[in-house]
């Protein structure tokens, strides 16, 4: 339900409001897609595990994230 709901989000009600009123993304830079990337695969391989994500793994995703907005606001 998590994931639907976010990609309809993104998908759905952005699209249509970048239809009614054009979007500039001036903040995103090349890091920001990479780490977006990596934080995607690290996540289907993580859920395609057979035991799927355990305590250490989620600590680990949500660690990470930390990180990445510290260094964002930063």
């Amino acid at each position: 339900n998590a994931s639907g709901s976010s990609v309809f989000n993104i998908l759905g009600v952005l699209g249509a409001t970048a239809s009614i009123r054009p979007l500039a993304a001036t903040d995103v830079d090349l890091m920001d897609g990479l780490i977006l990337m990596a934080t995607s695969l690290a996540g289907l391989v993580l859920v395609a595990r057979p035991l799927g994500i355990g305590r250490l793994q989620g600590s680990l995703l949500v660690g990470t994230y930390a990180i990445y907005l510290i260094s964002a606001i930063v």
